[in-house]
């Protein structure tokens, strides 16, 4: 898998530069621009479930990013991609303490973290370790306040792909649950997420554990200034209950932003892109 990997990534990766180092849980990769310039406000990008990095932007959604900011593309671990497949449980604090290892790592006092989905909830997982390392937290359609809808059609199109093994069951699951609109994915990069989601399929051994409800203390933890971006169309999660639980349990959220017609896919979109660049830069 991970040479396949490795070769998908050098078709997507838009010229980003790779960092790969050691930490107590293991290699962990990256995909950087603009890494030596310290001049550069830092933006770290967590991505969801059974992706990895990139997917942020394989649409080139950070392009408008690319001249004004060091960007960070992190592979999770346990997850695909290039980072080390054996991942730490959930429930402990290890994940956090993962990613504090990582940003101290990048020799980073702070950082803007973006996370979808299962992203969203590792930045409560860091804000439980050490809270002062986010400067601004932007939590896209996360999982964590509310869990994933078992209703048959979500079961059936995440099925389905299991048991007939094409491309078309693939792309169906794409239009089905991760995204509404199917003009967000169109051409080459909706092949090479398809060849990602069928190699996975084929090669991958995921070792993460599912996510869980964070209890109320958990997500007060989470004190750096925090913007959540939600579509209310999400069929992969209740964004609506996401959305009334964050505003009467976090100590600082300072916005809720919505979208509409993107579904839970939000890293396919440019518009939460457009949001976070309006909020860092005031």
């Amino acid at each position: 898998m991970k040479n396949w990997t490795k070769d998908w990534m050098n078709r997507v990766s838009k010229s980003y530069t790779p960092i790969e180092f050691e930490t107590a849980w293991g290699r962990t990769a990256l995909l950087s621009k603009n890494h030596e310039r310290t001049d550069l406000e830092p933006i770290l990008f967590i991505p969801g479930f059974r992706t990895c990095g990139i997917f942020w932007d394989i649409n080139g959604n950070l392009s408008s990013l690319y001249d004004n900011y060091r960007i960070y593309l992190l592979d999770v671990l346990g997850q695909p991609g290039l980072s080390h497949t054996e991942a730490p449980k959930v429930r402990p604090l290890d994940y956090g303490l993962w990613l504090q290892e990582v940003i101290e790592t990048l020799g980073l006092s702070s950082v803007n973290i973006a996370g979808v989905s299962f992203g969203g909830f590792l930045i409560f997982k860091l804000a439980q370790v050490n809270n002062s390392l986010i400067k601004r937290a932007f939590v896209c359609n996360p999982v964590g306040l509310k869990m994933i809808r078992y209703t048959w059609p979500i079961l059936f199109y995440n099925a389905k792909p299991y048991v007939i093994r094409n491309r078309a069951s693939l792309s169906e699951f794409l239009d089905k649950i991760i995204i509404n609109d199917p003009s967000l994915l169109e051409g080459e990069q909706r092949e090479a997420i398809v060849d990602f989601l069928e190699n996975t399929i084929r090669y991958d051994k995921l070792k993460t554990q599912y996510p869980y409800r964070f209890g109320n203390k958990e997500l007060r933890a989470l004190e750096a200034e925090t913007h959540f971006i939600l579509d209310a169309e999400d069929t992969f999660i209740d964004q609506v209950a996401t959305e009334k639980r964050a505003r009467k349990i976090l100590p600082n959220l300072k916005g809720v932003h919505h979208i509409s017609n993107i579904g839970h896919g939000l890293e396919f979109a440019e518009a939460p892109i457009t949001i976070m660049k309006g909020i860092m830069e005031g």
